[in-house]
């Protein structure tokens, strides 16, 4: 799949897959930045690909699709 796009951001869900493949225990739960296109908002904010985000707003996010729901 190849994940949703929001702000510049490439998000998947944290999958058995991608757990493997970037080494991310199950104890964490969020939404993975695969992909940070160059002089988005995203990037001048400082998030790079590899981050995790767990939160917006103090509000847990699980899925790409409640991202996006915060930040539209």
């Amino acid at each position: 799949s190849k994940g949703v796009e929001i702000h510049g951001m490439t998000l998947q869900p944290l999958s058995d897959a991608i757990r493997q493949r970037y080494d991310i225990s199950k104890e964490i739960q969020g939404v993975l930045v695969v992909d940070v296109t160059e002089k988005s908002s995203a990037a001048e904010k400082g998030i790079r690909a590899g981050d995790i985000i767990m939160e917006i707003s103090q509000e847990e996010v699980k899925t790409p699709q409640q991202v996006v729901e915060h930040l539209k």
